[in-house]
């Protein structure tokens, strides 16, 4: 059995007007056009649809019944043709972001009211914690579709825009000494502090950051652990283990008896937002757009292709 849509069509809106006249001028076509079509179905269900006389167009038992699957069929395919033309325009679908670290507590919550505001029909599936190279890794594997990420991309093929530049903080026991120090603390003051770090082996851009702020100042770090999270790190402050640098995004977890003391020429971390530069997806592009609308990218730098 094979059944046009057309066809139901045309014969909802002659069960709904009760006229083949009126029903053919509402769908463009001729009355006859119209007629042979209801015909053509009636053939294909094997059933009278329609009691027709002179005067009047009415639905049979079978039609009474039919008319509502048609209906419901119609629905069906118009919601389909609508949420097609939604994904083309990429006003629907789910987004894969991968999320470096404290970010989650500053940059993340103003991107997804940005996204929940523009594009309310898209869904954000959120990967944390991740670094850098495991969001190049993954972006290239399609398992992310954007990424908020630190700065540098080591990887081709990926392109960004930056979002924001956090200098690194210092990070102390709240009966430090330097703790009472309220003004900007020189990276001298660390040379003989054991310092809790990101592992230097990880790939971790901050890591690299504290190593270039130590190595301005003329030393290496003394390092008495290393953690590969910021929330552990700053526990770790906590309990006196030692000091740490670390973003001044990390000052929102505000961890007990751990003080945040601003550096004196800070070394600055740049967080971006980054995608599969041939990446044409209508969502992401959609994306991309209304975060570059809502200001979220710093400028200078081009906007998304």
């Amino acid at each position: 059995m094979t059944i046009d849509l057309f066809s139901l069509r045309c014969f909802v809106a002659v069960a709904e007007t009760q006229h083949f006249g009126n029903a053919a001028r509402a769908l463009f076509v001729s009355q006859a056009q119209l007629s042979k079509r209801i015909r053509d179905l009636e053939s294909e269900l094997g059933a009278v649809l329609l009691e027709r006389t002179t005067r009047s167009v009415g639905l049979t038992e079978v039609g009474a019944e039919v008319l509502v699957e048609a209906r419901q069929v119609l629905s069906h395919i118009s919601a389909m043709e609508e949420k097609a033309r939604r994904a083309v325009r990429g006003e629907i679908g789910t987004l894969a972001l991968g999320v470096v670290g404290s970010v989650t507590f500053t940059l993340l919550p103003r991107i997804m009211r940005v996204l929940r505001q523009e594009l309310p029909g898209v869904d954000v599936s959120i990967r944390a914690e991740l670094l850098t190279p495991e969001q190049e890794r993954m972006l290239h594997g399609h398992e992310i579709d954007m990424g908020i990420l630190r700065l540098p991309v080591r990887s081709s093929g990926l392109t960004w825009r930056v979002i924001d530049r956090d200098p690194l903080m210092a990070a102390v026991p709240r009966d430090h000494r330097l703790a009472r120090l309220d003004e900007p603390v020189d990276a001298t003051e660390f040379r003989d502090e054991p310092m809790v770090i990101y592992p230097r082996t990880s790939g971790s851009v901050v890591g690299e950051a504290v190593v270039r702020q130590c190595a301005r100042a003329g030393f290496e770090p003394n390092v008495a652990v290393e953690v590969t999270d910021t929330s552990t790190m700053l526990g770790l402050v906590s309990a006196g283990i030692g000091i740490a640098l670390v973003p001044s995004s990390a000052s929102r977890l505000a961890v007990e008896d751990v003080v945040m003391r601003q550096i004196r020429h800070p070394e600055m971390v740049e967080i971006a937002v980054a995608w599969r530069e041939n990446d044409t997806s209508p969502l992401l592009r959609s994306c991309l757009s209304a975060l570059r609308e809502s200001g979220t990218f710093l400028e200078p730098g081009p906007p998304p292709a």
